[in-house]
């Protein structure tokens, strides 16, 4: 057997694959970095469509709430025997409570509801059916977010 004892080791020699190994992480990473750096110079726009969404969906409650109110005061002093036309007519004085001072909508998409028509109603033995189909749009600098919501109402008579 050798004896090692007496051999002596150069403590700061580094293997020549760990010294390979290390350079290339590092110009790997550096080259990385510069990438996204120039790559993130190139973005100008950060786009935040979840706020966009979360405003239609905010519109699209406060639709529904007032469109339940109208389509529940519209039956006031309103009979199943009466005509569409008659029912027309009591929701548009309904709406009508919905306007400011200004003469706007309290939401804006309820302007839609004035273009409703006898073809939207349903008048059965006991039944009435309403249809009604609203936009709600939003936009933000290029974007254009639409949602069409649609709603059936029906009341029953007894």
């Amino acid at each position: 057997m050798r004896e090692y004892k007496n051999l002596k080791l150069n403590k700061k020699a580094v293997s020549l694959s760990i010294l390979l190994l290390t350079l290339s992480s590092l110009v790997l990473s550096g080259l990385s970095l510069f990438y996204f750096y120039s790559l993130n110079n190139e973005i100008n726009e950060i786009i935040d469509l979840h706020t966009n969404i979360d405003k239609i969906y905010g519109k699209k409650d406060l639709v529904d709430f007032y469109l339940n109110d109208i389509f529940e005061n519209s039956f006031k002093d309103f009979e199943i025997t009466s005509s569409e036309q008659a029912f027309l007519e009591n929701s548009k004085n309904t709406l009508k409570n919905y306007k400011d001072e200004n003469g706007n909508y309290f939401v804006e998409e309820l302007q839609q509801l004035e273009s409703v028509n006898e073809e939207n109603i349903d008048i059965n033995e006991n039944t009435l059916i309403l249809h009604l189909t609203i936009s709600i749009k939003e936009e933000w600098s290029d974007i254009k977010t639409v949602y069409v919501y649609e709603k059936r109402f029906e009341k029953v008579f007894k």
